[in-house]
């Protein structure tokens, strides 16, 4: 605690050397009152997920952890928070290990591994009850690749800061300043929206005027990345010469000329 300089993220802090999953944990005490900026870290996670129910490999080594949240927002808006926290936790990193971070829509954190080609070392993963008008709370979740081992089946796509930056982080300062950076970004965007953080992170996105794949589990578009509008939508001008927006889904590179 002595590290941060944060006005509530992480000032309550829940340690466990080994949890199911974080943001289960988040859920369990958001649902007995606790109050906003807890965090929830842990050594490993034995049940840990990521996006649409993925499981998500959480060994010794890495960032583990959930912070709670309880923005005065509606529903429709939670959703930025991935996008925003995606970037504070790439400024973050950019800070502490000058290693260059980059976005993919919408929860993804890469670092470049060869010109055109990047790995995942970070995934956001953002929970939430609500009612019909307002956010009562959200589970904000990170998985952070830092001195870990990454499992083999997943090595062509993942990478740890460690292996990029050939030696050990230490974890505890790296915290400290994503719950900062974090922080920052959450205070800004509760107050001016999304709108003045879109250049930002605009110009870490690696999406942009690419041939891309997004599926919405009913229906798969392809054509190029336009842009993320100031709702956080993706905007893609498909091969029928048309614009569809996506508030979510599974976005890839495509392959076909």
């Amino acid at each position: 605690k002595n590290l941060l300089i944060t006005d509530f993220m992480g000032r309550k802090i829940f340690y466990s050397l080994s949890l199911s999953s974080t943001q289960d944990k988040a859920k369990e005490l958001a649902n007995s009152g606790e109050k906003e900026g807890a965090l929830i870290v842990t050594e490993k996670q034995t049940a840990g997920r990521g996006r649409l129910g993925r499981s998500w490999s959480s060994e010794l080594g890495g960032l583990w952890f959930s912070l709670l949240l309880r923005p005065k927002i509606h529903p429709q808006q939670v959703p930025l928070l991935s996008l925003i926290s995606s970037l504070a936790i790439a400024k973050g990193i950019e800070t502490v290990t000058s290693i260059p971070c980059f976005l993919k829509w919408p929860n993804d954190i890469l670092v470049a591994v060869e010109p055109e080609r990047y790995k995942k070392v970070c995934g956001i993963l953002v929970e939430m009850a609500s009612e019909s008008d307002r956010a009562n709370w959200v589970a904000l979740g990170c998985g952070l690749n830092v001195n870990n081992e990454i499992p083999a089946s997943l090595k062509d796509r993942a990478a740890t800061l460690k292996s990029i930056q050939k030696s050990s982080i230490a974890r505890t300062q790296l915290l400290s300043v994503l719950l900062t950076e974090i922080e920052n970004h959450y205070d800004k965007f509760l107050q001016e929206g999304f709108r003045t953080l879109r250049k930002e992170y605009l110009d870490r996105c690696i999406l942009l005027g690419k041939r891309i794949i997004v599926s919405n589990f009913e229906k798969e578009f392809e054509g190029e990345c336009v842009t993320v509008d100031r709702e956080g939508l993706l905007v893609l001008y498909t091969r029928e010469n048309k614009t569809e927006k996506f508030s979510s889904g599974e976005v890839s590179l495509s392959t076909r000329v």
